[in-house]
């Protein structure tokens, strides 16, 4: 297995996990926990994407 399917296997975790803990959220009427939820996937997958292309660009 490759490192960018890897990395998509990461992200798709990370995405189901981020879907139930905002369906969770809203089911209890708790805000906070779905936007935090949303807010540290969106910065997990910027962290991602910028790290991808430092390492691409060093090489």
């Amino acid at each position: 297995m490759g490192f960018i399917s890897l990395l998509a296997l990461v992200v798709v975790a990370l995405l189901v996990i981020m879907l139930k803990f905002v369906i969770d959220g809203v089911r209890e009427k708790n805000w906070k926990k779905s936007i935090i939820s949303v807010i540290v996937f969106l910065a997990v997958i910027l962290l991602l994407y910028f790290g991808l292309i430092c390492f691409i660009t060093s090489m």
